[in-house]
């Protein structure tokens, strides 16, 4: 970018110092030249002011003021600046312009001025302040958008923080009260232990439980035909009771003799 950059500026100088010769050798001493009738006419003008005829008269001023600003623009081009390159391009084409019409300064005493603008009655001017214009130009429009830029992020920035912050009633008192706690749930680490024993569940019935509990059954087959009710279910592993002294006296009427 560093050659871009002293390209432009030394192209600008170039040029503004050929167009100024140019019109030394064609239109010094003629009639001003109507390159667009009463719009734009080529007419040769010894500007001793400023850029654009300003406070003529006052050349050593505007040589140091020129020269102050040629040299701080240039160190802070090359070594400080580091915005966008629309902010260089213009910083070197205002450096640019200006070498031009120091060197008129210092060379000729005054600054040769050609471009006649007569659709507004416009000051007669030069390459030379064309390019510092129009230098000016894109750097005040590079700062305007960039600015705008700025403005519109900010808004966006403060429009979405503030959504959450309504959703949320931001601004309200913090409350004091602590948040209801919820129910431990049964069997979870860190409860206290529960004291209560849990119901013991009733023990499988053995094979030799059931055993056990079908001999009498057998032996009343045995005895007499009749085989004891079952436990009623649901209650597994009950042991039979023995059967009372009515049911021993027909056990004994059956017996044979």
């Amino acid at each position: 970018m560093t050659l871009i950059l002293i390209a432009i500026i030394l192209g600008s100088v170039c040029l503004d110092q050929l167009t100024k010769w140019l019109a030394v050798i064609y239109l010094q001493g003629e009639p001003s030249f109507r390159l667009w009738p009463d719009v734009l006419h080529l007419t040769f003008v010894k500007n001793e002011g400023a850029a654009f005829g300003i406070l003529s008269g006052h050349r050593w001023v505007f040589m140091l003021i020129s020269t102050l600003a040629i040299v701080g623009l240039a160190v802070y081009l090359f070594r400080f600046c580091r915005l966008g390159n629309w902010v260089k391009v213009s910083l070197a084409m205002i450096i640019g312009g200006g070498i031009g019409n120091m060197i008129d300064r210092v060379m000729l005493g005054y600054v040769i001025d050609f471009i006649d603008f007569t659709l507004i009655n416009f000051a007669v001017f030069n390459v030379a302040d064309s390019f510092v214009t129009v230098g000016a130009g894109i750097l005040i429009v590079y700062l305007i958008v960039g600015e705008v830029r700025e403005v519109r992020a900010a808004r966006r920035s403060r429009q979405t923080g503030a959504a959450p912050a309504e959703d949320g009633h931001a601004g309200d008192a913090p409350s004091t009260e602590p948040p209801p706690s919820a129910a431990p749930e049964v069997g979870h680490a860190g409860d206290a232990p529960c004291t209560e024993p849990p119901p013991s569940a009733a023990p499988p019935a053995s094979p030799e439980a059931g055993q056990a509990a079908e001999a009498p059954g057998e032996a009343a087959l045995a005895d007499g035909g009749r085989r004891p009710a079952s436990p009623p279910p649901g209650q597994p592993g009950e042991t039979p009771t023995a059967p009372g002294p009515e049911a021993a006296d027909g056990q004994d009427e059956h017996v044979p003799h």
